[in-house]
């Protein structure tokens, strides 16, 4: 089967066209047209931003580190009516979470100049529930889809054109300063300023960047006791059998106590993952194994970064293989882990009509097996409804405001996009904080 000849760029386009719809399909845009303002995006970007106006505050720590491009854009959606902010975080979110599945597209069609082989991974990738409601459709957890973008743009060529080449390496550099996990970047960087005599200076200031965003931009990560036979489960389990069988079925199998089979099955597939991409590796070129060997790299290194620091430095290691949250933190080296199966299998799958018809069978399976993995990405209408509720209230009041006058309101809200409690995330408003930039 041949595609119609296409342009990269309309590659790209018909690319993010495909993820975003297969992202949509999980909650039908309920967080767009019922926004719940999940964990930070109500208490850190829209409560701070319409408090206080300011663009300092996109340099503001946030979990312990700057996260810069989800802050400047919320910093920027707030010049929108009020009314209209919650709809256009979880919007943004979503583009976002499509484009950095499109980039499968730009590399896998870049190194394999295959387009049918490339948009293939984009919807695989985008149609397994890999992610859950907050990394699609919190505006803060974008970080996460940012280092996704970045670890993959490094990989590809820099665009020719001047303009471009100065928005692109803007870009680049505010993602690096927007989660502590991209000085993963700088490894692969140094290899290329070796191996390359292009585009070196671009490079060498991208690794200074990540360098002074770890010394500056982060609070300095401290070395905990590794427990390496609990890593392993973890890495197992999370990310290799999750990815196959989806959060549900994990989370299901590992409450009724199966955690022996989680543990079997994923071991399996990273097996036949490891033998799959040996085989490839054989009958590679020095651009397929340069980029096998880097989404290797970024794969392993987001994992144990995110094990280590973010689950077992707080004694959750055990408690993580069992719990519904968390999904941030294996949500990137899952996908990195399907897109090396996809290119593992791709030799298999495109070498004839019968593979594919094969290959196919496989993946409708999967889909099958990942339906309920749909339930993760759920959130509650009431919960968007009361958002907007207090939005309408905010715009209400805000015309009978005095210059000095202060109305404040709290919406009280809980830790999860389910749930309403008073415990973490409520958002304390200032109705007439506005005012207080026009005096």
């Amino acid at each position: 089967m041949k595609l119609a000849p296409i342009s990269y760029r309309q590659g790209f386009v018909f690319a993010f066209v495909i993820a975003f719809l297969f992202i949509i399909s999980k909650n039908g845009m309920r967080e767009v047209f019922y926004p719940t303002l999940p964990a930070e995006d109500g208490t850190f970007f829209f409560q701070i931003f319409y408090n206080e106006h300011e663009l300092r505050h996109i340099f503001r720590l946030y979990s312990g580190y700057l996260s810069v491009l989800p802050h400047l854009i919320a910093y920027l959606l707030s010049f929108l009516p009020v009314v209209w902010v919650p709809s256009a975080f979880a919007l943004v979110s979503l583009c976002v979470t499509a484009g950095a599945s499109a980039m499968i597209y730009k590399l896998s069609f870049h190194v394999w100049r295959n387009p049918l082989f490339a948009l293939y991974g984009v919807a695989i990738v985008s149609a397994l529930p890999l992610g859950d409601s907050w990394i699609v459709g919190t505006l803060a957890y974008q970080s996460w889809n940012f280092a996704l973008i970045l670890f993959i743009a490094i990989m590809l060529p820099l665009p020719t054109q001047k303009v471009w080449l100065i928005i692109y390496i803007i870009f680049l550099h505010l993602a690096i300063w927007s989660h502590p996990i991209t000085v993963l970047i700088i490894p692969p960087l140094l290899y290329q300023i070796i191996k390359e005599k292009k585009n070196r200076l671009n490079r060498l200031l991208l690794c200074v960047s990540g360098v002074l965003y770890y010394i500056f931009g982060t609070s300095h990560a401290k070395f905990f006791k590794v427990d390496l036979f609990e890593t392993i489960q973890i890495f197992l389990i999370r990310i290799s059998a999750e990815s196959a069988i989806g959060p549900t079925n994990r989370m299901d199998w590992a409450q009724a106590g199966h955690t022996t089979g989680l543990l079997a099955l994923g071991g399996l597939l990273t097996a036949i993952l490891l033998v799959l991409l040996a085989l490839q590796w054989k009958k590679s070129e020095e651009k397929e194994k340069t980029t096998l060997a880097t989404l290797g790299f970024f794969l392993i290194g987001s994992a144990l970064i995110a094990i280590i620091f973010r689950v077992q430095s707080r004694d959750l290691g055990m408690e993580y293989i069992s719990a519904v949250w968390g999904v941030q933190y294996s949500y990137l080296s899952k996908i990195l882990f399907v897109f090396l199966y996809l290119i593992a299998l791709r030799s298999f799958a495109w070498g004839g009509a019968t593979r594919r018809w094969v290959h196919a069978v496989i993946i409708v399976f999967l889909l099958a097996l990942n339906a309920n993995g749909k339930q993760v990405y759920q959130t509650r209408e009431d919960n968007g409804k009361t958002i907007l509720k207090f939005m309408q209230l905010i715009e209400r009041n805000f015309p009978n405001c005095q210059p000095g006058e202060q109305k404040l309101v709290t919406l009280k809200k809980g830790d999860t996009p389910n749930t309403e409690g008073t415990r973490n995330f409520n958002i304390d408003i200032d109705i007439c904080a506005p005012l207080k930039g026009e005096n």
